[in-house]
């Protein structure tokens, strides 16, 4: 009988291969579209969602990134909502710009865009698979790296 040598394959495995349990899944990014206003924000913003994205699974792995929440105030910010979405189009499932009134009709409209969006996962999974961007919740989850320093937001960011 013949014996060989088991050698693994150099090729990375790729990110819709990788089980859940080594990375969240995360299939909503709510954000604050005045992160978008100023042009150095605008910039950081976006590379983090990149980072964000690449780091996080989803709860269909057929999904080519995720679905964010954009919450704007007024028509300057749902222009730089629009602007987001043509930057992000082949990076993210999709954008939706939403009128933001307060904190309680937020969740509860991330929370019904969620249960749109994946209506098989479990009603007590769905909030931890929604992330507000800037929340100290999301920088546990996912630090800053020394390759994405200009994407580093602190909390203030969604007030």
């Amino acid at each position: 009988m013949s014996t060989g040598t088991f050698q693994p394959s150099a090729r990375p495995t790729p990110p819709s291969l990788v089980l859940p349990a080594t990375r969240p899944v995360l299939d909503v990014l709510v954000l604050n579209a005045a992160t978008l206003i100023e042009a150095h924000r605008r910039a950081g913003t976006i590379e983090r969602i990149l980072d964000i994205t690449q780091r996080s699974t989803r709860s269909l792995l057929e999904l080519r990134g995720l679905w964010l929440l954009v919450m704007t105030h007024t028509s300057l910010e749902r222009e730089q909502a629009y602007q987001l979405t043509l930057a992000l189009s082949t990076r993210c499932q999709g954008i939706r710009a939403v009128k933001e009134q307060n904190r309680v009709l937020t969740e509860r409209a991330a929370l019904a865009f969620h249960r749109l969006h994946f209506p098989a996962v479990p009603h007590r999974e769905r909030p931890s698979r929604i992330l507000v961007f800037g929340s100290s919740r999301m920088e546990a989850l996912f630090p800053c790296t020394a390759g994405t320093k200009i994407g580093c937001l602190s909390a203030q960011s969604y007030p």
